[in-house]
């Protein structure tokens, strides 16, 4: 007896007895295949970890010349520098500018050159060059980087690798550029070594090689291609090309730095080696098994459903008339099923086009509230929409809600944002507000008011303020704070809106009240706010200098409390220029600074990891000072040894003892040393040490006399000539003048 295989309770029996059959086969299918994943993912592993080790190793060099060039950039000296003329009066400071230079490419790593080009004065300074532009042999080169116009960008040329910023920092343009050359061929052979097993690329933002073989280029166009190109994995970065006739496997890291790119492209044999064989012999076992599998299942289907074919006939016989009825309800579940599926399925499709109604209007307004679209104008609110004749003659407010994010699992957060979207939307009148849009970890609500007060639109503003954070209190116990901007009665102004909401958030949190209002007028000027807080931050370094802990702490707190006056292209300015001094301060001490942290602190924003004044202090207290403090504290048991070390120079003035020596003799480092005297001293080691040896001749000029010659033979100078030079430099006369003045005095008294 032969049965349909559409027949319902055949089908249902077949695919029990298939799915109990078929369980302990693909069990082990899966245990086969998960075993070989696993194992490919243990390599891929290895290779990506080293591929990570390869790029916090050119990291490492390229984080350090930035932070470097920055803080110089930001240096007075530089400013002034680059818009010095290339005359004699003008060398000390180029002098200076030098020295920085070669302070920055004297450390360890793959910086083949450091330049500070002045594009107004047509000159070029570095390691070893000192030349007007036009002179320069790689003008051409230099005069291609000067013509870009951005702040700040990264250039590859085949053999090197240059980093350029612009004078003053963050400028476009500017009178000048900081330029930093890498040797590109020293750099992949001393990071990458003679790795034979792979190839290591990288690529910027905009898809371009910046270092590379040869090899390793043409790969990279071979990737450009689609067609000979799949992904390997859905949920990683690997990638799988045909090059050459050969299979590649590259996997790939994206840099948190600068967005590039850093691919390592392996020979597939190398990856997979014998495990695909051993799949392919494991797969064919498991398919001849489920051939018989399958086969003793339908023999057996067969046999159990014979006594329900025998019931189901006879059941059809006795309906008589209703047979073309019985055979419709029984195909597919019965008629009743699919009518209850054709009802749910009506009502899904009801919700489904409203909410996709109300998304839409939601994903049009998260564009304007993100700042993608500037001034929208009524003809687009309608199209998206929103109709705009029933508002008339009323007032606009724009309200920011932040929440505060304690939660370690985001099912918890989904769920917490769930409750107050219903809050809000029960509280809210439909027809005057639009829809809420949650951006991160704040909640935006356009809301407009019919009266003909706006004295009463705020305080109706305020009253839903209120009605919402008491709420929220109530049923979630979650504090919130809320911003709210002045009213404004053409929509176009919205953007305004927005920014007055974010700003009356801010100081909503910083004076750790729930609800703000924007207020525009200020009672002191922003130039009067600027002083004060550079006078704050002047106080604040003179703490640190003294290595007064506690005063320094006090004195952030008023710091930070002053910054939230002042706007924000300003207070981001002040900002930069506090983390630049501490840094400079770091690089006195030789501290290593946390840079990931020291981005959060630059990066200051409502929606950023540090978005509150609180927070901000601290991070500039516990990741910038305080590691700073305990180094200080560390070191001041060495106030005694500078002391020692002054005493040393001035009893050994005639020995003409050198800063290698003098360092090497107290067991310091040279730099260390030298950057301590133009700190303390307020002078180079050699301007300290020629001043106290100038005294000294001065002296025995004065109540002796010794001559010229043997003054200079006895300070270490190779001719009078060249310490009558020095001498005169100092004092303005020769020696011979000088014990004339010195002794015409006496005989005056």
């Amino acid at each position: 007896m032969r049965y349909k295989i559409q027949n319902r309770y055949y089908k249902q029996i077949i695919t029990a007895l298939l799915t109990i059959s078929l369980l302990p086969i693909i069990f082990l299918g899966y245990y086969v295949y998960s075993f070989v994943s696993q194992q490919m993912s243990a390599v891929y592993r290895s290779y990506a970890s080293r591929l990570e080790n390869q790029k916090e190793e050119f990291e490492t060099n390229f984080r350090y010349v930035d932070v470097s060039m920055i803080r110089l950039g930001l240096k007075n000296t530089c400013q002034k520098a680059i818009n010095k003329e290339r005359v004699a009066q003008n060398f000390q400071i180029f002098n200076t500018m030098k020295e920085e230079l070669l302070l920055i490419g004297n450390t360890e790593g793959y910086l083949e050159q450091m330049y500070l080009v002045s594009q107004s004065q047509n000159w070029i300074l570095g390691n070893g060059v000192s030349e007007f532009l036009d002179r320069y042999p790689e003008r051409e080169k230099i005069q291609e980087l000067l013509g870009i116009q951005e702040a700040s960008f990264w250039h590859s040329d085949q053999k090197f690798l240059y980093l350029c910023k612009r004078v003053p920092i963050n400028a476009s343009r500017g009178g000048g550029m900081l330029m930093a050359r890498f040797d590109k061929e020293a750099m992949l052979k001393g990071i990458l070594g003679d790795a034979e097993d792979g190839i290591t690329l990288i690529v910027d933002k905009d898809n371009q090689v910046m270092m590379s073989s040869e090899e390793g280029t043409r790969i990279h166009q071979a990737m450009a291609n689609p067609d000979e190109m799949r992904r390997l994995y859905r949920d990683t970065d690997i990638t799988k090309i045909r090059y050459q006739g050969q299979r590649f496997v590259i996997l790939q890291s994206i840099s948190d730095y600068n967005g590039w790119k850093y691919m390592l492209a392996l020979p597939e044999e190398k990856v997979t080696a014998n495990m695909w064989g051993i799949l392919a012999m494991v797969v064919m076992v498991i398919l001849g098994l489920a051939v018989a599998d399958t086969l003793a299942v339908m023999a057996l289907s067969r046999k159990l459903y014979r006594p329900i074919d025998e019931i189901d006939t006879a059941v059809r016989r006795g309906i008589g008339a209703g047979k073309e009825d019985m055979e419709e309800i029984s195909d597919d579940g019965g008629l009743m099923d699919r009518v209850k599926y054709m009802v749910t399925q009506n009502a899904d499709m009801s919700q489904k086009l409203a909410h996709g109604k109300r998304n839409e209007r939601q994903l049009f307004l998260r564009r304007i509230y993100q700042g993608e679209i500037i001034s929208p104008s009524r003809e687009l609110f309608e199209k998206h929409g929103f109709f705009m004749e029933t508002y008339e003659g009323g007032t606009w407010f724009v309200m920011t809600i932040k929440y505060h994010n304690p939660f370690k699992d985001e099912n918890d957060r989904q769920l917490y944002l769930f409750a107050l979207d219903n809050i809000v939307n029960e509280l809210i009148n439909e027809e005057d507000t639009f829809p809420p849009v949650t951006i991160g970890s704040l909640m935006y609500l356009t809301c407009w008011i019919r009266t003909d007060s706006s004295e009463s639109a705020v305080m109706k503003m305020q009253m839903l303020a209120i009605m919402i954070t008491t709420t929220v209190k109530k049923y979630i116990d979650m504090p919130l704070n809320i911003g709210i901007s002045q009213g404004f009665t053409n929509l176009q102004n919205i953007t305004m809106g927005i920014n007055e909401s974010n700003k009356a958030l801010q100081n909503a949190m910083r004076a750790e009240g729930e609800v703000n209002f924007y207020h525009s007028h200020h009672t002191t000027t922003e130039n009067a706010k600027g002083y004060a807080a550079k006078k704050k931050r002047v106080q604040l370094l003179h703490y640190i200098d003294l290595g007064e802990q506690e005063a320094c702490q006090k004195e952030l707190d008023s710091y930070i409390f002053g910054l939230s006056d002042l706007y924000y292209h300003m207070f981001k300015l002040e900002l930069c220029k506090l983390v630049s001094e501490i840094l400079s301060i770091y690089q006195d001490y030789a501290i290593e600074p946390d840079y990931d942290k020291v981005g959060d602190i630059i990066d200051f924003d409502i929606g950023k990891t540090v978005n509150t004044y609180e927070r901000l202090r601290d991070y500039l207290w516990s990741y910038l000072l305080e590691p700073l403090f305990q180094v200080i504290c560390s070191q001041a048991g060495e106030r005694d040894q500078w002391k020692e070390i002054v005493e040393y120079l001035l009893e050994n003035l005639e020995k003409d003892i050198s800063l290698e020596e003098c360092a090497r003799h107290f067991n310091y480092n040279a730099n260390y040393l030298s950057r301590w005297f133009k700190k303390k001293m307020g002078m180079t080691y050699t301007d300290f040490v020629t001043g106290k040896k100038m005294d000294l001749c001065k002296s025995l000029l004065a109540d002796s006399d010794i001559s010229v010659n043997e003054l200079a033979e006895r300070f270490g100078y190779s001719s009078p000539q060249n310490f009558i030079r020095v001498f005169k430099k100092y004092t303005l006369m020769t020696p011979g003048q000088y014990r004339k003045s010195e002794r015409e005095k006496l005989k005056t008294f």
